[in-house]
C-alpha cells in the first residue's frame, strides 16, 4: 500500500509538472507572437527611414534596406528646423514633468497622510476629472490662455500639464502602502511635514515616482493636439507638430516622414530602457491596491 501511494504521488507530481510546462510553453508562444506583432510597425518605421525611395513600395517588401541611406534625414533637416523643434519638445517635456512631479508628490501626500475636512470629497472630484476627455477642455483652455495673453507661447504648452489627477492618484496608492509608523517616528524626532515628505516618503516611493516620470514625460512628448491649437510660429512648434507641418507642406513622402517619426521615438525608447526596472516595479506595486 505504501509503495502504491508513493507511485501515485510521483505520477501526480509528474502530471502537474507536465501541465505546468505545457501552460508555460503556450504562454511563452502567445507572448512572443504578441511582442512580434507589436514590434513589426516599429521595425518597419526604422527600416523605411533608411530606405531609398524605390524600396519603400517594392514588391516583395524590403525589410532590411541595402544599402542604408541617410537621404530621408537630410531632406527633413533641410525643410524643417528639426534641432529647434527637438529642443522645444525636450524643454516642454522636462519642465512639465518636473513641475507635475512636485505637485503630484505634495497632493498625493496630502490625500494619503493628512486629515482635513472634505478630503474624500475633493479626492472624488479629482477622480471624476479623469473621466473628462482632454479634447473637451481644449476650447476653454484656448480662450483662457488668449485672455491671459499667453497664446502662442511656451508657457501655454507647459502650464496645462503641471497638475495631473492620474499622477496624484498613482502616487497616493504608493504612499498609502507605506507604514504610517515611519511618519510617527519622524514626527517624534522633530521632523516637519516637508522633511517627512522629501526625506522619507519620496525615497521609499521611488518605483512609483519613476513610473510617474515615464508616464508624464511620454504624455507631454507625444501630445499633438494642444500644441497644434495653441502654437502658430514654426520656431515654437514641438517635434510632433513639425511632422504634421512637413506632411502638409509637401506631398506625402514616407521615407522622410518615417525618419522624422524615428527622431520622435528615440527619447521615449531611451527613457524606458534606462528606467525599465523601476517602471516595472512601479506598475506591479501600484496596481494591487484599490
Amino acid at each position: 500500500m505504501k509503495e502504491s501511494a508513493e507511485i501515485n504521488t510521483i505520477k501526480s507530481i509528474k502530471t502537474y509538472a507536465n501541465k505546468k510546462y505545457l501552460a508555460n510553453t503556450v504562454s511563452f508562444v502567445l507572448l512572443a507572437m504578441g511582442s512580434i506583432i507589436m514590434l513589426i510597425p516599429i521595425f518597419w518605421m526604422l527600416s523605411t527611414a533608411f530606405k531609398e525611395s524605390g524600396q519603400i513600395w517594392s514588391v516583395p517588401p524590403v525589410w532590411i534596406p541595402i544599402p542604408a541611406v541617410l537621404d530621408n534625414f537630410r531632406d527633413v533637416f533641410e525643410i524643417l528646423p528639426v534641432d529647434k523643434l527637438f529642443c522645444n519638445s525636450v524643454l516642454v517635456s522636462v519642465i512639465t514633468t518636473i513641475i507635475q512631479l512636485i505637485t503630484s508628490c505634495m497632493g498625493a501626500y496630502a490625500f494619503a497622510r493628512l486629515n482635513f475636512r472634505g478630503k474624500n470629497l475633493i479626492f472624488l472630484f479629482f477622480m471624476a476629472s479623469m473621466m473628462i476627455p482632454r479634447y473637451i477642455l481644449t476650447i476653454p483652455l484656448f480662450l483662457i490662455f488668449n485672455q491671459l495673453k499667453l497664446g502662442n507661447t511656451m508657457p501655454a504648452l507647459i502650464l496645462p500639464g503641471c497638475v495631473s489627477a492620474f499622477s496624484i492618484f498613482l502616487l497616493r496608492q504608493f504612499i498609502e502602502e507605506l507604514p504610517a509608523e515611519f511618519d510617527e517616528a519622524a514626527t517624534i524626532d522633530g521632523a516637519s511635514r516637508w522633511k517627512i515628505l522629501f526625506r522619507i516618503i519620496i525615497p521609499l516611493a521611488k518605483p512609483g515616482i519613476m513610473t510617474l516620470i515615464i508616464f508624464a514625460f511620454m504624455n507631454v512628448w507625444n501630445d499633438f493636439f494642444w500644441p497644434l491649437v495653441i502654437i502658430n510660429d514654426t520656431e515654437k512648434m514641438t517635434l510632433q507638430v513639425g511632422m504634421a507641418f512637413y506632411m502638409g507642406a509637401k506631398k506625402v513622402e514616407w521615407g522622410p516622414i518615417m525618419a522624422l517619426a524615428s527622431c520622435c521615438s528615440v527619447p521615449i525608447m531611451l527613457l524606458y530602457l534606462f528606467a525599465q526596472k523601476s517602471f516595472m516595479a512601479g506598475i506591479t506595486a501600484g496596481g494591487v491596491k484599490g
